[in-house]
């Protein structure tokens, strides 16, 4: 899989928007309302993003 990336933000910030396969988001039920956490690691000169769905309450 490759992602596709694009920059966008408003002015004065700069934003970078990370697209998820649609295939990938049906197959883990994300839904469009759904919470994450971000982390972000490096290791050995790889980044690793690790997303945590959030479960409301």
């Amino acid at each position: 899989m490759k992602p596709r990336v694009y920059k966008g933000g408003r002015p004065g910030h700069v934003t970078y928007y990370l697209l998820i396969p649609k295939d990938v988001v049906d197959s883990l039920g994300i839904k469009s309302d759904d919470d994450f956490i971000l982390n972000v690691e490096q290791k050995d000169g790889e980044v690793i993003l690790c997303y945590k769905r959030m479960k409301k309450s």
